[in-house]
């Protein structure tokens, strides 16, 4: 009796690894949340100290197109913003993670669709914010290519509402346009640390969005 014991234990205690080890292969889930209408896509857990990319693609086996500007530490959970998506798609994105340890994951694809109705026609999404020189500034226009484009005017703004700097002022395509600005007003003057807005006017809505301005 005592030995049938003996086995079931072993047997619940391999059982319970197979589990584990189960477990730990799965990959995790994914958060979608909008931030002032463009989709940001997180990686559910704690991956600090490592450093990521993540990348979009149009259906599940293709590794897609990176929509991480550059190699970026993740200070606990892992996300990007996608201010390219197109509301109404289904897109898949994948995470490559480089541990501390020296090995890597990659964890997905996740399939997402991004929601017709948060997803906003008309976005500003500033990398890195706060800010410094050689910030870029992407503007969004959601709908698709044959839509066409649309005027637009983008202009930064101090705490009084005075126009300090005329970002872009023309026609917009649909999707992204990346902007690079060098912390400097319509003179060359270099603007100094405080809060600024960020202002897109287009016929198909406006956008506001703050900018912390550091040295």
């Amino acid at each position: 009796m005592i030995a049938g014991r003996v086995i079931q234990s072993v047997v619940v205690t391999a059982c319970a690894l197979a589990l584990a080890a189960s477990l730990a292969l799965a990959d995790p889930g994914v958060r979608v949340t909008y931030v002032s209408g463009v989709p940001q896509v997180e990686l559910e857990g704690s991956y600090a100290q490592s450093h990521y990319a993540v990348y979009r693609g149009a259906d599940m086996n293709e590794r897609g197109v990176r929509i991480t500007s550059d190699d970026l530490l993740c200070i606990g959970p892992c996300w990007a913003q996608d201010p390219a998506a197109e509301p109404g798609r289904t897109y898949w994105y994948r995470f490559e993670l480089a541990m501390p340890n020296g090995s890597h994951a990659t964890f997905g694809p996740y399939a997402v669709t991004i929601s017709p109705t948060l997803a906003a026609r008309v976005a500003i999404a500033i990398l890195p914010n706060p800010a410094r020189a050689g910030t870029r500034i992407d503007l969004r226009i959601g709908g698709p290519p044959s839509d066409g484009p649309v005027a637009a005017t983008a202009t930064l703004h101090d705490l009084s509402g005075r126009v300090v700097s005329t970002l872009f002022r023309g026609s917009l395509p649909r999707g992204t346009t990346s902007l690079k600005w060098d912390g400097r007003d319509d003179r060359s003057r270099r603007l100094p640390t405080g809060l600024y807005f960020i202002r897109l006017e287009t016929p198909l809505g406006t956008r506001v969005e703050r900018l912390l301005r550091l040295d």
